[in-house]
């Protein structure tokens, strides 16, 4: 999300107006940010494509090169005022106003070259509408007049020549309904204005920008400029951070450490543990700008516990269990180097069981996986105590 500073140097109070980063909407569709978690070979390239299909509803699609992978499964987590799950390559959505929403796409595939599971993910940010004539409408305002603590601010607002109403709220919870409106602030600041602006009929797109206004000199507290905070969202070993923080229109960044050794930067950012554990997840927010006389920075921390998918060894007693074709399609031959009564179970990349058999004295068998899902999956083959595992894929 940009933020600019419109300096008023002429002018002895020193005005200054600047964008509310954490309320702007960006009405010129800029895309405030997105996150990518490559888990996979560089060559499985993950994107997502949106299209509105009705008021504040998106159809999203997968965009998905697998390169040297081999794709298994597709899982979307949306939300629309509460985060949800579902798989598939496509998902539909509809969001409960106009805002900013996060999407985020987790690929589950087959690394070929490295012949080991793996998964790669993407989020972005979606920013819902009610009609695609809405992208027309760009909404900004700036200082027209200073008069001592009075200023008048004046619509700047554009949506290809259509008329539009603008409304406008101050920090006493004064209004206007003026293109231009004058208001009398007590104090330097900062203060929060709010401008909407509504289009024609039939649609009556709207799009709200607050920026802060700072009548005085610089050297503003930090604390005064910079209100820190974040949303965790954790899933297994997977976890996503959302940056919430009130930077009242100063430039600034924000960093993650994820407490494993793992860091990232941006507003929104993904992470999987590989282990379980306990681990403390930290932003840091750093904030700069004409109001401040250094780098404002502050931090914030939680914890989060993660539970690893189950991981086991593929071989854990000597011998080799041979399976072919690999991969295979209806049906696996399994050949045991034993003549031994064995178990043979099929795990999901989860650790779940979705099929077993039990057979006697014989070293080679044939399974019937017609009913299965294309695939990683993990066969497991008990013995008493000795035990082997090999992966296999389905096409």
């Amino acid at each position: 999300m940009k933020s600019f500073t419109t300096a008023f140097a002429a002018i002895c109070i020193g005005a200054h107006l600047v964008p509310a980063t954490a309320q702007t909407h960006l009405s010129d569709r800029e895309e405030r940010g997105s996150a990518l978690m490559q888990g996979c070979d560089t060559s499985l390239h993950v994107d997502i494509n949106a299209s509105l299909i009705a008021p504040y509803t998106y159809s999203f699609s997968s965009d998905v090169t697998p390169g040297s992978t081999m794709v298994q499964d597709q899982v979307w987590h949306c939300y629309n005022g509460t985060f949800y799950e579902q798989p598939g390559d496509y998902c539909e959505v509809t969001f409960p106003g106009q805002a900013e929403y996060p999407v985020c796409l987790t690929v589950n595939a087959f690394d070929l070259v490295a012949s080991m599971p793996c998964s790669t993910s993407v989020c972005k940010f979606i920013d819902a509408l009610p009609d695609i004539s809405c992208e027309d409408l760009v909404a900004d305002f700036t200082i027209s007049d200073i008069n001592g603590q009075t200023i008048t601010l004046v619509s700047t607002s554009i949506m290809n020549g259509a008329p539009l109403q603008v409304l406008w709220s101050y920090p006493d919870d004064a209004t206007s309904a003026t293109p231009d409106s004058t208001h009398t602030y007590e104090g330097p600041g900062p203060h929060k204005v709010c401008m909407t602006v509504v289009g024609p009929p039939p649609v009556y797109c709207t799009s709200t920008v607050c920026k802060w206004l700072y009548l005085g000199p610089g050297n503003v507290p930090c604390n005064l400029l910079l209100d820190q905070g974040f949303v965790l969202l954790q899933e297994g070993d997977v976890v996503g951070v959302l940056d919430t923080s009130i930077t009242s229109g100063m430039a600034g960044n924000v960093s993650w450490d994820f407490g494993d050794g793992s860091t990232s930067t941006g507003p929104l950012a993904i992470h999987r543990y590989t282990g379980p554990g306990t681990y403390p997840v930290c932003g840091t927010v750093e904030l700069w700008g004409p109001l401040v006389s250094d780098t404002c920075i502050s931090t914030e921390c939680t914890v989060v516990e993660t539970t690893a998918l189950v991981t086991v060894p593929e071989q854990s007693d000597k011998g080799e269990l041979q399976v072919w074709p690999v991969p295979f399609q209806d049906r696996l031959t399994v050949q045991l180097p034993w003549a031994d009564p064995v178990e043979l179970r099929l795990l999901d990349l989860q650790g779940r069981t979705v099929d077993s058999w039990s057979f006697g004295v014989r070293t080679t068998h044939e399974l019937d996986l017609g009913r299965l899902p294309a695939g990683c999956y993990l066969l497991e083959c008990v013995a008493g105590k000795r035990t082997l595992r090999r992966t296999v894929v389905k096409e």
